[in-house]
């Protein structure tokens, strides 16, 4: 009767995510989890549409996992109790003349509970669930910081978006310039060109930040199952590794290759400045030389800002990795 009811009580005990439940907590399904995460269900709390959203729910999945290392490392007094008082009582029993069966089943009783707690390895668990709990809170700083950087509310009107188009614009009205070839200052075309070379660069480097920025939210979500994966798979085999995904993120795109968009030859024209009244109208060779001394400080500042936003995003982007869980 007894070992039935033994039976019984290990079997709820089990199956109820306790230190004796062998299957691997799961955040993504805890409700408490999902509720302050934002979510309805389990699928929906690992899609992320937006950084912002994704920081509050990588930031729920962590404190889902400290809550169940908090758990565990205090269900694990379980073993830890009993094993030290038999322990100890088995070291004593002896010096006060106790009887050696006494003393032998003492130490049969401190074994076992030893045992047990290295069949159920509550320390592992802990140490997995805290290093998920810390990766997950990481990213979810990551993704607080990139919030700002995503906002596309404005459609076309966004910073980003306008910065590219003026700096596109600009690249586009250099390239006129230096292929109608009506510079006679050939200081002033090196340096034109220089300036577009340096526009175009930043006009890449812009359109890559921004392209980082907009698939953030789904490079998160790939990031956040990878902790939860290598989690599980660390509490089953023993064995976490979210390398590959890291180097899958690290060979990501993180550039585009510009391409040199010449403006039309009647661009050139285009840029005349009509004359005042009474005023004689500027040759060719004038006008460029104008357009070109107006253009390379507009190209100059335009790039610098550019710049600016893409290593702002770049860098930002950078420390994801270092989130990678590591034990």
């Amino acid at each position: 009767m007894r070992l039935a009811l033994a039976l019984a009580i290990a079997l709820l005990l089990s199956g109820c995510g306790t230190i004796f439940d062998p299957a691997p907590y799961s955040p993504n399904t805890d409700k408490a989890v999902i509720s302050s995460g934002e979510g309805s269900s389990a699928i929906d709390m690992l899609q992320f549409k937006t950084p912002e959203q994704a920081a509050v729910k990588l930031q729920a999945l962590a404190q889902g996992y400290a809550g169940e290392r908090d758990d565990i490392l205090r269900q694990q007094l379980i073993f830890d109790v009993p094993m030290i008082g038999l322990g100890a009582a088995t070291i004593i029993n002896p010096i006060f003349r106790g009887a050696t069966d006494t003393t032998i089943a003492l130490g049969l009783g401190a074994a076992g509970a030893a045992g047990l707690r290295t069949y159920f390895a509550p320390q592992t668990k802990a140490m997995a669930y805290n290093s998920a709990a810390t990766s997950l809170s990481c990213t979810s700083g990551v993704a607080s910081a990139m919030a700002p950087e995503y906002d596309r509310s404005h459609g076309e009107t966004a910073p980003y978006v306008q910065a590219k188009a003026k700096l596109g614009d600009s690249v586009n009205r250099a390239s006129g310039l230096i292929l109608a070839g009506q510079i006679p200052d050939k200081t002033l075309a090196a340096a034109l060109l220089l300036a577009r070379d340096q526009g175009q660069k930043a006009l890449g480097d812009l359109a890559s930040a921004i392209d980082v920025a907009d698939t953030s939210p789904v490079h998160l979500q790939i990031f956040a199952n990878a902790v939860i994966n290598g989690t599980n798979k660390k509490i089953i085999s023993g064995e976490q590794n979210v390398d590959a995904v890291l180097a899958a993120l690290k060979t990501a795109p993180t550039s585009v290759t510009s391409t040199t968009v010449a403006a039309p030859p009647q661009a050139s024209s285009a840029l005349q400045t009509p004359a005042l009244p009474g005023q004689k109208p500027l040759t060719p060779a004038e006008q460029a030389t104008a357009d070109a001394t107006a253009l390379i400080p507009t190209l100059q500042a335009e790039a610098a800002e550019a710049e600016a936003a893409a290593n702002r995003i770049n860098t930002i982007w950078a420390t994801l990795p270092a989130c990678a869980a590591t034990s």
